[in-house]
């Protein structure tokens, strides 16, 4: 699972903190441990529209949204489920034995 907080790395030292650096990391390690790059499916979660950044309105959430179908467009690994964007976080619940996430939208203020 990657959960990063900005879309690319600008900075001298790399850090998962940033989507590309993540998925590279997270992509490198699964294929060390023999998962085949054809096996995988991928489910994005996220993307709520918290902070604005650029003239054009984009949102931080909406910047990540779009790395992370980007990578794995470019890696050719297929998303099956996907609930972005919004005005509210979410809370996730993994069954990694299943292959199952529950989402809820987060209450409070929008």
């Amino acid at each position: 699972m990657n959960h990063f907080l900005l879309p690319c790395c600008r900075e001298a030292v790399p850090t998962p903190r940033y989507g590309d650096v993540a998925f590279s990391r997270l992509l490198a390690e699964i294929e060390r441990l023999g998962c085949a790059r054809a096996d995988l499916r991928a489910k994005v979660f996220g993307g709520a529209a918290v902070l604005p950044v650029g003239e054009q309105g984009d949102t931080v959430g909406a910047l990540n949204v779009g790395a992370a179908l980007q990578a794995l467009n470019a890696h050719n690994i297929p998303v099956v489920a996907r609930r972005t964007g919004g005005q509210r976080g979410l809370f996730l619940r993994f069954h990694t034995e299943l292959g199952r996430v529950m989402v809820r939208e987060l209450r409070g203020e929008a």
